[in-house]
């Protein structure tokens, strides 16, 4: 595959942390019970992640927490989710972008970083503290990847599409700027 076809930059730790960067292996504190206390047990689980917070906010330190989804291998994806692709069309529904709640992304061919199609989950997504990504960036001594321009924005958009899935029962009153009027007023319009 020609350099201008890949789907992702090798990078290092001095590129910083933006939207679309993945980190192999990322430490996550799971609590083990969710009581009403200052002090909880956890324990460390590692998840293979893809940051979707937007890049301006990590860059300009607005996010205290960075949005990330959770990634598998397409094999694995298969392995994990079999009574999904007991329906034929399942792989065709993926690679179109509609099997909702993930979304496909393109096989890793990087020297050294090969992956097979990498399946995205955005049911799963939750948060990571920033400042630990940054470290997890800074104590890299190898390439890490990137979804290069403009792959990482399509992954953004499947991820909105997902999040916004909400069908309102009926309109809603808008107090400002909106020609709806609250329930239970005089439909008529009001006098200039």
């Amino acid at each position: 595959m020609p350099e201008s076809e890949s789907w992702y930059d090798a990078i290092g730790a001095t590129d910083g942390l933006l939207q679309g960067d993945l980190f192999f292996d990322c430490n996550v504190a799971v609590p083990l019970a969710y009581p009403n206390e200052e002090k909880v047990a956890a324990k460390i689980q590692q998840y293979d992640v893809v940051v979707i917070s937007q890049s301006c906010d990590l860059v300009n330190n607005k996010a205290v927490f960075a949005l990330v989804c959770p990634f598998i291998e397409l094999v694995e994806f298969k392995k994990r989710n079999a009574n999904l692709f007991k329906v034929p069309y399942t792989e065709t529904l993926l690679a179109r972008d509609a099997q909702p709640g993930f979304h496909v992304l393109n096989r890793v061919l990087e020297r050294g970083m090969e992956h097979d199609f990498l399946v995205v989950d955005f049911h799963n997504a939750f948060s990571v503290p920033t400042g630990q990504l940054r470290d997890q960036v800074e104590a890299m001594t190898t390439p890490r990847l990137r979804l290069r321009s403009p792959y990482r924005e399509d992954l953004a958009q499947a991820f909105a599409r997902y999040f916004m899935r909400v069908a309102l029962p009926t309109r809603l009153y808008k107090p400002l700027g909106s020609a709806n009027l609250p329930p239970d007023t005089d439909q008529t319009e009001p006098n200039r």
